[in-house]
């Protein structure tokens, strides 16, 4: 796949997969068709399928195989997107891990698509159904309790939300069920990826004042958030270096801060690679 920018140089687009730690791109890349990977914002799982090529069967039951071994010995499929610009310059995104769930086949001509998810669920935190009452616990600490006991960890708010409970029951219910309904009544999200349980304060995030987006030109993003003052209207060109704006306390905050984040195909990434940083 190739697409074009503001530059007019060409940037392509490619795959690399990883199953058990090892690199298995060479061996499917004869047999690729598609990858389609599904963040969820605010559901429990984030999702990842492959579309091979399949006219012999190979591959169908070799990850059906594979997806039972993997689930007994917790092995982890990953996968990443490749982006070379004109200039030659590659830029790896990661999609994340995921464990293999389903092999699933159709045609004619025969086609094996391969599901993995990041919270399968033959996982004991989402069958195994109990009841029990929570008492002086606060939500991230039923999350972490709940977290520590599936192998994973806990990311809470960013906004520091953490609802109280004087007692809790959970009824009949998988820990991630009884999870999800705290974080629903709360107001807050909850999805599983990458080990960890991610919380998030949408309510937070609604009301942050308006931000500034820079387009960059080659499929990256920058947003400014937060900002008291802004120096710059929609449609401008700006230049590196340049004030767009000056940092405030809008939104529910409690002191002037600078909300900054970077996307690149339209996914958030760590910007500490991207940026130049001065001492």
């Amino acid at each position: 796949m190739a697409e074009r920018g503001n530059t007019g140089l060409a940037r392509r687009a490619s795959v690399r997969v990883s199953f058990d730690g090892t690199d298995i791109t060479p061996d499917i890349r004869p047999y690729f068709l598609s990858m389609t990977m599904t963040d969820n914002e605010e559901d429990l799982t984030d999702d990842l399928a492959l579309t091979l090529q399949d006219r012999d069967g190979v591959w169908l039951q070799s990850w059906l195989a594979s997806a039972v071994s993997a689930a007994a010995a917790d092995r982890k499929i990953s996968a990443s997107i490749l982006y070379l610009d004109g200039d030659g310059m590659e830029t790896e995104l990661p999609c994340g891990e995921f464990e293999l769930d389903a092999a699933e086949a159709s045609g004619p001509p025969m086609v094996c698509t391969l599901r993995a998810t990041s919270l399968p669920y033959a996982e004991p935190i989402r069958q195994t159904v109990q009841s029990r009452e929570w008492e002086s616990y606060d939500l991230f600490g039923i999350a972490m309790e709940i977290a520590s006991n599936a192998g994973m960890l806990v990311l809470p708010p960013a906004s520091g939300r953490n609802p109280q409970y004087a007692r809790v029951e959970q009824f009949e219910e998988s820990d991630i069920v009884f999870l999800d309904r705290l974080c629903k009544e709360a107001g807050i999200s909850l999805k599983a990826s990458g080990g960890m349980l991610i919380l998030g304060d949408m309510e937070s995030y609604d009301a942050q004042a308006p931000v500034r987006v820079i387009h960059h030109g080659d499929g990256r993003e920058s947003y400014y958030g937060h900002l008291q003052t802004r120096t710059v209207a929609k449609g401008d060109t700006v230049e590196a270096g340049e004030i767009i704006g000056l940092s405030g306390k809008t939104g529910k905050v409690t002191g002037a801060h600078l909300h900054f984040q970077l996307s690149y195909g339209q996914r958030t990434v760590d910007p500490e690679k991207y940026l130049i940083l001065q001492p």
